[in-house]
């Protein structure tokens, strides 16, 4: 299973590349620099959709800068964090070393169901998951 997590995050990374910056909500289109809540609850919702089950929305701070990412137990799932120059592993993590993660002092910020965040993200994130798909 640990392997088809990461052919499937490898893909969905791809598709969100893959778009026109255009088609996506404000907070994709630089998509990974800033995209990590966003494109984080996007992939909790195509892995769901894969039958993964239920991730957790992971979110912190390290000094000045946020990150976020998902969790299901104690596997970490981040297609963003390449956006920091210190980070150790390539453009798609999926793997229990929490140690660079351990400096963002994350907490679980629940379900990662992007409809809780109200009518108008929901809307905004369920347009660009579409345009997304269509790639």
């Amino acid at each position: 299973m640990h392997d088809e997590l990461i052919e499937h995050c490898e893909r969905f990374r791809s598709l969100i590349v893959a778009c026109d910056p255009k088609s996506l909500f404000e907070t994709l289109k630089g998509f990974p620099h800033g995209a990590c809540e966003d494109a984080s609850l996007l992939l909790a919702r195509y892995l769901g959709e894969k039958g993964f089950g239920e991730f957790r929305h992971m979110a912190g701070k390290r000094g000045d800068r946020s990150h976020a990412w998902l969790q299901q137990g104690n596997v970490i799932l981040d297609i963003t964090a390449d956006q920091f120059s210190d980070f150790p592993h390539g453009p798609v993590y999926v793997g229990t070393d929490g140690d660079w993660y351990q400096a963002f002092a994350g907490h679980d910020s629940g379900p990662a169901d992007y409809s809780k965040y109200g009518d108008y993200i929901e809307a905004m994130l369920s347009a660009s998951y579409a345009n997304i798909m269509g790639q």
